[in-house]
């Protein structure tokens, strides 16, 4: 009993108890800031958001582990010998949690960096669309054309595109068509089609290329780039009405074949 006494008066047992509180202190201070940070369901999708909470929750565990080193060196316990024993433990949770950790270490890089943002329309590895959620181990993106969700690991993310909305049509004519008739209705068309719906601008950028059997002219349209599917349908129609109504046909591919006479000849 006289031993309990003299510990609970002694200076090691003071100043871990004040070790103590000051830890929790800081865990339930940053967990009361973690809280209000989101108050509505919707700032849990803000990438800031996320990125904060995480930090907050790392000060967490760091004020727990560090009060519990500090009250244990003061009370003279030895944590090598615990650490040199949880050390193999450590090294296979290590390399089962490698990829996590690289998840992880990724998706700070990107928000660090902010290389996207939910509601980007980006295009990453190829996969075109729409980011839908981002927590720091994997993004999901909504695609453009068929609104399949894909899930990426935020380790194979390597560089982002972010689509800017612009996408180009190459329209091709045949060569019987007068050149200064096709310049003046692709460029009335592109008034007309400006005026589609989700359209932001249309602009006409003249002859692209002399083909095989046509040439083809170049339509620049911008647009969300959430909207490139739908609006890319619809100027098409709206170019196909044009062309109905200018009486200009596509032509189709054409191939010619030459014969050596001499060769039937010989047959």
């Amino acid at each position: 009993m006289d031993n309990i006494l003299k510990y609970v008066l002694s200076k090691s047992f003071i100043s871990s108890c004040i070790i103590f509180i000051v830890a929790l202190v800081i865990f339930f201070f940053l967990g009361k800031k973690k809280k209000k940070l989101a108050k509505k369901i919707e700032d849990l999708k803000d990438p800031k958001v996320i990125f904060t909470r995480r930090l907050l929750l790392t000060g967490q565990i760091l004020a727990i582990v560090l009060g519990f080193v500090i009250i244990c060196q003061i009370n003279g316990i030895n944590l090598m010998s615990l650490v040199a024993g949880l050390g193999i433990v450590g090294a296979v949770i290590g390399l089962a949690f490698q990829d996590y950790l690289k998840d992880v270490i990724m998706g700070f890089h990107i928000l660090s960096d902010r290389f996207f943002t939910v509601g980007d329309c980006v295009d990453i590895n190829g996969n075109e669309g729409v980011v839908v959620a981002f927590t720091l181990t994997t993004t999901k993106i909504d695609l453009l054309f068929d609104h399949s969700i894909v899930t990426i690991c935020n380790r194979n993310i390597n560089s982002v595109k972010k689509l800017n909305g612009l996408f180009y049509i190459d329209l091709p004519v045949s060569y019987a068509e007068d050149g200064e008739k096709m310049h003046t209705v692709l460029g009335d068309s592109c008034k007309r089609i400006a005026k589609i719906k989700d359209v932001k601008k249309c602009e006409f950028f003249g002859t692209q290329s002399f083909d095989s059997s046509s040439i083809a002219y170049r339509i620049a349209v911008y647009c969300l780039g959430a909207k490139i599917p739908p609006v890319r349908r619809a100027v098409l129609f709206e170019l196909q009405k044009i062309l109905k109504e200018e009486g200009i046909v596509i032509p189709f591919n054409q191939l010619d074949v030459h014969i050596d006479k001499t060769e039937i000849k010989n047959l």
